[in-house]
């Protein structure tokens, strides 16, 4: 089973190391069916494509989506000048 506390500690490393973020902030939902944690930054943001391109960036965003995936899971990434959002969503078996 997945850990949360990793997502969520990749996350906010990010936020803190490469987004010059302010505030971070995290929402986790349940329903019958899955459970999502969302994780969202005010900072600067990152082109998202660029980093999937580069093999030698985005290490911790693609450890993130493989975990997630393991599990049946999808990751989902937003990102602009207003700041990046990480949505995991993980089925409950």
């Amino acid at each position: 089973m997945l850990n949360p506390s990793i997502l969520r500690k990749e996350a906010i490393t990010n936020a803190i190391k490469y987004s010059s973020a302010k505030q971070v902030s995290m929402r986790l939902e349940n329903n019958s069916r899955s459970v999502t944690l969302t994780i969202h930054d005010d900072g600067h943001g990152f082109g998202i494509a660029s980093v999937n391109n580069a093999p030698n960036r985005g290490l911790g965003l693609r450890n993130m989506k493989e975990r997630i995936e393991a599990e049946g899971g999808a990751l989902r990434l937003t990102s602009s000048a207003i700041g990046t959002s990480v949505i995991a969503t993980i089925p409950l078996h």
